[in-house]
């Protein structure tokens, strides 16, 4: 194999293959890239559940091939370059990377044969939605931070997953780690016909998103058997359907009928900030007492302690809610908008939050949330 390619996109392809790549010590294939040169040029990578394929159409082709590389030394090659083209080779499974007057070598993992290499996954021919690159970046990072971290607790678990779903014309990402929910959809293009629900890997879906797409590109979604395909550019991915049942967030978002409270954003923010300065727990937990016209933000033992007082608009019966101020400034950073509204969702919440048209948070109430408020009651 032998090919030859501009050095910017030979480099944006390759981070975004090496994007996937891990340290497993009992995987080392997840350690790999793997690049084939054929007509065009496809730099293949995965992590087991998740497997992307990025095109090069700028490379130049000299003799075809496939040859397999460790992704860090590579990567650490091509970051210290400056040069216009980047030069690749092959021989007997070893590579070569060549760069202006810089050159290395890195010792590959045998001969491969090309049509016994792994297969780059290709675009299912099959009914699918579209929306813009840019709103598909907003709702991932307005739902991401909601997905459960890995951990011992949550290693393989659905709740590490979001949602990908498409119903009645629109695309939509849903995320909770069980404690809070957050839920964005764009209205979409294409076969607005095709439906689909589908949990997968957060890490799949922030490989498109980390993708720099040009002014008005736009993502492409196929749902087929166990997999959800997304297209964007240049760029394909391909994700195992995550098994489990998803949580159903429709329930969740049932409110009780009271009208919500509208609230300025930014008093909010600051409020739950200093507020959780004078939570006594270890979870910080912070206080909504909802009055007539004000909403008051405590933290401490008591919802008397540490208040913060913000003018709202609310009408129906004053409630007392606590939370966790992690999971409300979380929220609260990735909100824009200037006021936000909220709605009780049944006498012991949770709360439902709606920054937006476009997108609502959902954040349960903490099991304290009883005891604090007769307590506060007798106070």
């Amino acid at each position: 194999m032998r090919l030859r390619c501009p050095r910017k996109p030979f480099s944006n392809a390759f981070r975004i293959a090496a994007s996937l790549v891990t340290s497993d010590a009992d995987n080392p294939a997840s350690r790999r890239i793997l690049i084939q040169a054929k007509k065009d040029v496809v730099l293949h990578g995965a992590d087991g559940s998740v497997c992307v394929a990025v095109r090069l159409p700028e490379a130049h082709v000299e003799s075809p091939g496939v040859a397999m590389v460790t992704a860090r030394p590579l990567a650490a090659f091509l970051e210290g370059q400056r040069s216009r083209l980047v030069e690749l080779g092959s021989y007997d499974g070893d590579v070569s990377a060549a760069a202006g007057e810089s050159a290395c070598w890195f010792r590959g993992f045998g001969k491969l044969v090309p049509h016994k290499a792994p297969a780059a996954p290709t675009f299912p021919e099959r009914a699918g939605v579209s929306i813009r690159h840019d709103d598909f970046r907003d709702m991932f990072r307005e739902t991401a931070f909601a997905a459960a971290r890995e951990g011992d607790l949550f290693t393989g678990s659905l709740l590490t997953g979001i949602q990908v779903s498409s119903r009645d014309g629109h695309l939509s990402l849903t995320a909770t780690d069980g404690e809070w929910l957050a839920r964005s959809w764009r209205r979409a293009s294409g076969d607005t016909g095709a439906e689909f629900d589908v949990v997968v890997s957060r890490r799949a879906l922030a490989t498109i998103e980390h993708v720099r797409g040009s002014k008005g590109q736009s993502v492409d979604f196929r749902a087929k058997g166990s997999r959800l395909f997304a297209q964007t550019g240049n760029v394909l991915v391909s994700a195992k359907r995550l098994k489990g049942r998803f949580p159903d967030w429709q329930q969740k978002l049932s409110a009780d009928g009271t009208e919500a409270a509208a609230i300025p954003t930014q008093d909010l923010l600051r409020a739950v900030r200093a507020a959780s300065a004078f939570s006594t727990q270890e979870d910080k937990i912070v206080s909504f007492l909802v009055g007539d016209n004000e909403l008051i933000v405590s933290g401490g033992r008591y919802a008397i302690e540490g208040a913060f007082t913000i003018p709202c608009r609310q009408k129906g019966p004053n409630a007392l809610v606590c939370f966790k101020a992690e999971l409300l400034l979380d929220m609260l950073r990735t909100t824009e908008s200037e006021t936000l509204s909220a709605q009780l969702a049944g006498p012991a919440g949770p709360v439902v939050f709606f920054p937006g048209s476009d997108r609502v948070y959902t954040v349960m109430c903490s099991e304290r949330a009883e005891e604090q408020q007769s307590e506060f009651e007798r106070a």
